[in-house]
C-alpha cells in the first residue's frame, strides 16, 4: 500500500531527528537563575518537580552549533526571545516533556532561525510565547510536534509555518495549537506544511487562516484532527503562491479518514488554490462558503468519500473535478464554475432542509 504523504515526509523527518536527541548545552544571554530544587550540570537542567530558570534575556539553544534542552517532570523555565537553529549550519532541539512542564517565553519564538531547529512537545508539556516562526531565513528549516492529551502550544499572535524557509507543523494524538493568524507559506520562496491528525488533536486560530500567503501551503487534516480559523480561510493568497487544503489524504496517495474544518468561508486568491476531498468517510459536511476572490487558478477535487457542500458556492468560479466518490451540493445554491464528472463518481444536487 501506498504510503501517506504524513508517513513519508512529516513524520519521518521529525523522528529522525528525534532518534538522535541527546542532552546538550543551553547557552542564555542572561545568566540563569535556578530556584527551589532544582540544579545545573553543564548549563543542563536536572529534572524535578517544581525546578526552575528564569532567564531574564533571550535563551538560545546552541548558539552557532548543535544544541539540545529537555525540560520534563514538572520543570518550567521562563525566557523572552526563543532562538532554535539560530546560525547556519546549527541544529537544535527543545523537548517539553510532561504534565507540569513548561516553557514561558515572553515575547517571539524562532524555531529554525536561520539553521535547522525542533521543537517537541509531548505527554502534555506546554510552551507559550507571542509570535511562533517555524523557517523564519531563507534556507532555515523549522519543525514543531505538539502530540498528546494536554500538549500545547499556546501564541498570543500569530504562528507562521514558513516564513521565508521550509517549516512543518505536526498536531497529534490530542495535542493543541492556538493563535490569532496562521500562516503556511508566508513569503515568497517559503514552504509551510501543517498536519492535524487524531481525535482531540486541534489547530485553533482566533482570526484568520492563511494557507499559501506568498509562498507554498498545505494544510492536511484528517483521522478526526480539527482546524477551526474564526474569520475565514484564504488559500493561495498571492500572484505566484500555492495553497493545498487535503480532508483525509493528499491528492496522490490513499485515501485517509477526514478531520474537520470549521470556518465561515474559504477564499480562494490570486495564487493556485485547491481544495482536496481524498477520505474514507461516507457523510462528510463542509459547511463553508466557498468564494473565488482572486484571479488565480480554484479547483476542487473529490477523489474518493462522500462529500457534502452546505454553504454557498455560487461564488466559486474555478473548476470542479469529481474524480470518485460522491460530492452534493447541499446548500441553496448552485455551483458555479465549471465540472467534470469521472466515470463511477457523482455529482449530486440535494439542499438539506435548513437550506431551503
Amino acid at each position: 500500500m501506498k504510503k501517506s504523504f504524513f508517513d513519508t515526509v512529516s513524520k519521518v523527518s521529525i523522528l529522525c531527528m528525534l532518534s538522535t536527541l541527546n542532552i546538550g548545552i543551553v547557552n542564555g544571554y542572561a545568566k540563569p537563575s535556578l530556584e527551589k530544587n532544582g540544579d545545573i550540570e553543564g548549563m543542563n537542567l536536572v529534572p524535578g518537580e517544581g525546578s526552575t530558570w528564569n532567564n531574564k534575556g533571550d535563551a538560545v539553544v546552541g548558539y552557532g552549533g548543535k544544541g539540545d534542552l529537555k525540560v520534563e517532570n514538572g520543570e518550567t523555565i521562563s525566557s523572552e526571545t526563543a532562538y532554535l537553529g539560530s546560525d547556519k549550519g546549527s541544529d537544535d532541539i527543545a523537548v517539553v516533556s510532561g504534565e507540569g512542564s513548561t516553557w514561558n517565553i515572553s515575547k517571539d519564538t524562532y524555531v529554525g532561525y536561520k539553521g535547522s531547529g525542533t521543537l517537541l512537545i509531548e505527554n502534555g508539556g506546554a510552551v507559550s510565547s507571542e509570535t511562533a516562526y517555524l523557517g523564519y531565513h531563507e534556507d532555515s528549516i523549522g519543525s514543531a510536534l505538539v502530540s498528546g492529551e494536554g500538549s500545547t502550544w499556546n501564541n498570543k499572535g500569530n504562528a507562521v509555518v514558513g516564513q521565508k524557509g521550509g517549516a512543518l507543523l505536526l498536531i497529534e494524538n490530542g495535542g493543541a495549537v492556538s493563535d490569532i493568524n496562521g500562516y503556511l507559506g508566508a513569503e515568497k520562496g517559503s514552504t509551510g506544511l501543517a498536519v492535524v491528525s487524531g481525535e482531540g488533536s486541534t489547530w485553533n486560530n482566533k482570526g484568520n487562516a492563511v494557507v499559501g500567503q506568498k509562498g507554498k501551503g498545505i494544510l492536511q487534516v484528517e483521522n478526526g484532527g480539527a482546524v477551526s480559523s474564526a474569520n475565514g480561510l484564504y488559500l493561495a493568497n498571492a500572484k505566484g503562491s500555492i495553497g493545498t487544503i487535503n480532508i483525509g489524504g493528499e491528492a496522490s496517495g490513499s485515501a485517509r479518514n477526514a478531520g474537520s474544518l470549521k470556518t465561515p468561508s474559504i477564499f480562494f486568491g490570486n495564487g493556485e488554490g485547491n481544495l482536496v476531498f481524498n477520505h474514507t468517510t461516507s457523510d462528510y459536511l463542509l459547511s463553508s462558503d466557498l468564494k473565488s476572490t482572486g484571479s488565480g487558478t480554484h479547483e476542487i477535487r473529490n477523489i474518493s468519500g462522500s462529500t457534502r457542500l452546505t454553504g454557498s458556492v455560487s461564488g466559486f468560479t474555478g473548476r470542479t473535478n469529481v474524480e470518485g466518490g460522491s460530492l452534493t451540493i447541499a446548500g441553496r445554491d448552485v455551483l458555479g464554475g465549471s465540472v467534470d464528472i469521472s466515470g463511477g463518481a457523482s455529482l449530486d444536487f440535494a439542499p438539506t432542509a435548513a437550506a431551503v
